[in-house]
């Protein structure tokens, strides 16, 4: 997915979902710990990928089907 494709909507969502990752894990059992912190990051961006495939814009999803 090309940056052009991704909304502003989107835009803000991922940076709402990397605010709530930060508060939540820095510091934390999670991030002593490279194997989990690196399961948790991955996870982090699929779900960034999979909330901005839903913002899309509509000629782009038109495109995709």
């Amino acid at each position: 997915m090309s940056e052009a494709e991704i909304t502003p909507e989107a835009e803000r969502l991922a940076a709402l979902v990397n605010q709530w990752h930060f508060e939540t894990f820095h510091g934390s059992i999670v991030a002593r710990d490279t194997e989990v912190w690196n399961l948790v990051y991955v996870a982090k961006e699929d779900l960034k990928q999979r909330l901005a495939s839903e913002f899309l814009d509509d000629d782009v999803k038109a495109k995709r089907r």
